[in-house]
């Protein structure tokens, strides 16, 4: 017998849909196209702090199906083994994963998705204050690149061929709340993309209050965004800009603000920075500024080189992020990287991203 609690109505709402869809493919079997790509991955990490190794194995796969020329859908799931090793002690995880899962449906005007996924709003690298909806995966060796799905329905409308009107309602991912946000983009506008935004829900991340251990506040956003390149070097220009306007007492109206350029040389050499301007709602508390840098060029025509850098300037400490993928032959990749940290301060945000480690990982893509 199916449950449903009566506040839970998006869940409501995507379980009905998904059954129609589902039960119309059943009856129709309208199937014409159907796509399968994965990852095999297997990694030896070492963790500094904890002194601690860790081997971990995935299966990842990717699987599209188009049931008819506007309606497909996409599962993105993962089967996961870990060991943990520590002196005489050891430990072994298995973890099925479904990462993402929805259903597309496009119409003259409107796109749909519906279920699991991801968003992709604002143009920085890596850290997306207009990403409202995805939480970072500090689980993931590199947090910055790797964030969790959440259960929603996204629709996007296009009036016309440089407008795109995007309305998105998803389940919190850490509270039994809603969350909704509406974007705006105005593309090749003299060369730039612009983007507005407001969004009304919770905080992605969890903030102090005394006797509640998990608090992620009520808030209501406003973002704006833009990108393109400037100059006839093609010098790419982009930022972020997200005001916050928190909805409990003790808490302070911030502003977050990114801007950053990136540019890639003949020699395919690429380089970008950019800066992070981030205040705290609590009251009190101090603002965070951060410089990020990123160098990547390949090497030996098919292998490639990169270095991550990110500064806390407030506290004078960095995370350093190297890294060297060999392709041994096409879909076969060789991986060893680390995280540094440099000037180490307790007090500064980056101890919370990341641990020190070094890793070395053999990848087959198919």
């Amino acid at each position: 017998m199916l449950n449903f609690k009566a506040d839970n109505i998006l869940i409501t709402i995507i379980f009905i849909l998904v059954l129609t869809l589902i039960l119309n493919f059943i009856f129709t079997l309208s199937l014409t196209a159907a796509s399968l790509s994965g990852e095999l991955s297997t990694s030896v990490i070492y963790e500094l702090e904890s002194e601690r190794w860790r081997d971990q194995s995935f299966l990842e796969l990717d699987y599209q199906h188009d049931l008819n020329f506007d309606l497909n859908y996409y599962i993105k799931g993962a089967l996961i083994f870990e060991s943990y090793y520590q002196q005489d002690k050891k430990e072994r995880e298995v973890d099925l994963e479904l990462k993402e899962a929805y259903l597309n449906y496009y119409t003259d005007k409107i796109d749909w998705r519906l279920g699991r996924q991801s968003f992709s709003w604002g143009s920085s690298y890596n850290i997306n204050p207009l990403n409202y909806f995805n939480p970072v995966d500090r689980n993931a060796l590199d947090p910055f690149e790797a964030r969790e799905s959440v259960d929603g329905i996204s629709a996007s409308y296009y009036p016309a061929f440089d407008w795109q009107l995007t309305g998105v309602l998803t389940q919190h991912a850490e509270v039994d709340e809603l969350q909704a946000a509406v974007q705006l983009i105005r593309r090749r506008w003299r060369g730039y993309d612009l983007a507005a935004s407001v969004f009304s829900g919770n905080s992605l991340n969890v903030l102090p209050k005394p006797r509640q251990r998990n608090f992620y506040p009520a808030v209501n956003k406003v973002g704006f965004d833009f990108k393109g390149d400037f100059s006839s070097k093609n010098i790419g220009l982009f930022s972020e800009f997200v005001y916050s306007d928190y909805q409990n007492n003790g808490l302070e109206n911030t502003n977050e603000i990114i801007i950053g350029m990136d540019y890639k040389f003949e020699n395919n050499l690429y380089l970008l920075g950019q800066y992070y301007y981030q205040e705290l709602a609590p009251a009190q508390a101090s603002v965070n500024k951060l410089l990020i840098f990123r160098v990547e060029k390949p090497f030996a025509y098919f292998h490639n080189w990169e270095l991550n850098l990110i500064s806390d300037l407030k506290s004078g400490m960095s995370l350093v992020r190297p890294k060297l993928i060999f392709s041994l032959k096409e879909g076969l990749d060789l991986e060893t990287g680390a995280v540094i940290k440099l000037n180490q301060k307790r007090e500064s945000s980056l101890n919370q991203l990341n641990q020190e480690l070094i890793y070395l990982s053999l990848s087959k893509y198919f």
